[in-house]
């Protein structure tokens, strides 16, 4: 694989891996977030005032140090024209004998 598909890789590992940091909310708030972040059913159970406020909590609570969206937006800046000529490639937009996908 090429180093930016590793670099990929390993943002979306410590995305996934890295547990949800709660503290400094209430114990109420660590339980309820908890409980809403790992099944995804729960929403559906409370009343929609309740959901909104713990949404609303969730999304503006900084969860970690890094800021894993502005990474991957950059990493996806720099790859889309990669990216882009393999979908074409993938997708038979390309005459397969002028494009190496694997370059």
């Amino acid at each position: 694989r090429s180093r930016s598909i590793d670099e990929i890789f390993e943002v979306i590992d410590t995305i996934i891996f890295k547990p949800f940091n709660l503290k400094g909310l209430s114990i109420e708030t660590q339980i309820y977030l908890t409980a809403l972040i790992h099944d995804k059913n729960i929403w559906k159970k409370l009343h929609r005032n309740t959901r909104a406020r713990y949404k609303k909590i969730l999304e503006t609570h900084q969860t970690s140090d890094t800021d894993y969206l502005g990474l991957l937006k950059d990493l996806l800046k720099h790859e889309r024209p990669r990216l882009e000529n393999q979908l074409a490639y993938y997708g038979g937009r390309i005459d397969k004998n002028s494009f190496q996908p694997f370059c």
